[in-house]
C-alpha cells in the first residue's frame, strides 16, 4: 500500500512539474517549476533560511537548488543575507519584483494544474490537498535546525 502511495504522489508531483514547465513556456516566460517552487517557499518579510530550502523544497537535487538560486538572484528577484545569530547560514528574501513574478507564475500554475489534475473535479482536488496538509509537519523557519 506504501509503496503504491509513493509511486502515485510522484505521478502526480511528475503531472504538476510537466503542466506548470509547459504553462510557463507557452506564456513566453524564462522561468520553470524549480524557479516556482523556489519563490513560493521564501514568506514576504521574514525570509527563509537557505538550508531550510535546500533541505526540504530540493531535498537531494542540490544541482537544481543551485541553478534555480542563481538565475533568481541575477534577475533580482531574491536576496541573500548572512543571519545576525551566526553568519555561515544565509536567509533568502524575496524582492518586491520577486512577489510581482511570483504572483504572475502562481495563477499560471493554479491554472495549469487545475487543469492537468481534475479539469472538472474540483471536490476531489480540495480532498487531496486537505490529505496533503494534513500530512505536512509545521514549518520552523527560524530554526536553522532542519531536517
Amino acid at each position: 500500500m506504501t509503496t503504491d502511495l509513493i509511486s502515485k504522489l510522484f505521478l502526480v508531483h511528475s503531472v504538476i512539474r510537466r503542466a506548470i514547465n509547459t504553462a510557463f513556456k507557452q506564456a513566453g516566460l524564462v522561468w520553470n517549476f524549480e524557479h516556482f517552487i523556489f519563490l513560493a517557499a521564501i514568506p514576504a518579510g521574514k525570509g527563509i533560511p537557505l538550508k531550510y530550502i535546500a533541505t526540504t523544497v530540493f531535498g537531494r537535487d542540490q544541482s537544481a537548488m543551485r541553478r534555480a538560486l542563481s538565475a533568481l538572484e541575477k534577475a533580482k528577484l531574491i536576496k541573500l543575507k548572512r543571519e545576525i545569530e551566526d553568519r555561515r547560514h544565509l536567509r533568502v528574501h524575496i524582492t518586491s519584483e520577486g512577489i510581482e513574478v511570483l504572483a504572475s507564475l502562481n495563477r499560471l500554475a493554479l491554472d495549469s494544474m487545475d487543469t492537468a489534475l481534475f479539469s472538472d473535479e474540483q471536490e476531489t482536488l480540495v480532498k487531496l490537498s486537505g490529505m496533503l496538509d494534513q500530512l505536512q509537519p509545521p514549518m520552523d523557519f527560524e530554526s536553522l535546525q532542519v531536517a
